[in-house]
């Protein structure tokens, strides 16, 4: 009588305990593939170019957008939407801060805060507008101003990096 007892409650444990597992809804822990967007602690220009010397990068500790706070990329037009919080982070952000995307911390591009009322351009880097969004979405442009840059933009477009592409994918963040 003792062991149907011990077998019941061992068999009502484990089909609690399996019930009770979660699906893990964040893929990234599996996968890696984390993407933020962090402000710079040290680097160095190219000289004579708006353009910040990748391999002299040091990121801050704590990112400024974090994975989460991406909710998507449309790669038609480069443009990324953000949370509330993301928003909230960049409006602080001044003129000509640098920044550097990632792609689980392995630098993917950097560039630089450009509001809409800086005099200062920059043609060979990439450039975020922080007040310039609709609807949460900020645009990554090449240079600044883009529109005079678009066409003249010296270079591969860093903003379709294959990693970055296949992070965003993955996440089912592409669009």
């Amino acid at each position: 009588m003792k062991y149907p007892f011990i077998f019941i409650c061992f068999f009502t444990l484990l089909v609690i305990n399996l019930s009770s597992c979660k699906k893990n809804e964040n893929n990234l822990q599996q996968s890696g593939d984390k993407i933020e967007i962090y402000l710079l602690q040290d680097f160095a220009m190219i000289k004579g170019k708006c353009k910040i010397d990748n391999s002299t990068i040091i990121l801050k500790s704590n990112e400024l957008i974090s994975n989460d706070d991406i909710l998507h990329y449309k790669l038609s037009d480069h443009t990324m939407l953000l949370t509330n919080a993301a928003i909230e982070k960049i409006r602080n952000v001044g003129d000509n801060i640098p920044f550097c995307l990632t792609v689980d911390r392995a630098i993917v591009y950097s560039g630089f805060f450009k509001p809409g009322y800086s005099s200062l351009s920059c043609d060979h880097s990439i450039t975020i507008d922080p007040w310039s969004y609709q609807l949460n979405e900020i645009n990554i442009n090449l240079g600044y101003p883009s529109s005079i840059y678009l066409m003249n933009f010296a270079g591969d477009d860093p903003r379709e990096n294959k990693l970055l592409i296949e992070a965003l994918r993955k996440q089912g963040k592409l669009r």
